[in-house]
């Protein structure tokens, strides 16, 4: 929790939409984008039990561990940034355009001793579908 705290501070806003527990209907909507900023969505359908939580570094600042049934907003500057595990060397390099959302998925690597949590960029209609399956995000409405 700390690490998100943190990230509020920070100029680009960090948002956590968790899964579908004891909610108003209006939590379930996606999260309102900051004015002149593009959306980083990150995102796992690992289940639980399924490898440790990551850690997720955008633009080298730590971000909260991704839980499962958990998606995260990063509203950033357009432009390019840099996602990636705390842990690991494997990075995916976006580029994120003012008023579009981009959806980047971690996997977990079926090997036994495989590279674990590794960044996949996912095309806006499948994610969706993804997210909502996994969270219950709306992405029909809006919230403040």
């Amino acid at each position: 929790m700390f690490p998100l705290f943190l990230s509020a501070c920070a100029t680009d806003q960090a948002s956590s939409i968790h899964s579908a527990v004891d909610r108003a209907p209006s939590f379930w909507c996606a999260p309102k984008m900051a004015a002149g900023k593009g959306r980083i969505w990150i995102y796992r359908t690992a289940p639980k039990r399924m490898g440790l939580p990551p850690d997720i570094v955008v633009d080298n600042r730590l971000y909260e561990a991704l839980r499962p049934g958990t998606a995260y907003t990063i509203d950033v500057a357009p432009g390019k940034h840099e996602v990636k595990l705390a842990y690991d060397k494997d990075k995916l390099d976006i580029e994120v355009v003012e008023g579009s959302d981009t959806f980047i998925r971690f996997d977990l690597d079926p090997a036994p001793f495989g590279r674990g949590f590794f960044p996949i960029l996912v095309v806006r209609e499948i994610a969706k579908i993804e997210i909502h399956e996994h969270t219950g995000t709306d992405f029909t409405c809006t919230k403040d």
